[in-house]
């Protein structure tokens, strides 16, 4: 039970860190992508 819970957090972690670097790597303008952001 206790793993479970272990890994269930650690899986969470994981994808509230892959979503936060997925958004600093998409949201930070680009050169290309800059005309569409501004």
């Amino acid at each position: 039970m206790l793993l479970r819970v272990t890994v269930l957090t650690l899986v969470l972690l994981g994808l509230v860190a892959f979503s936060l670097f997925l958004a600093k790597v998409t949201l930070t303008p680009s050169p290309a992508s800059e005309d569409i952001v501004t």
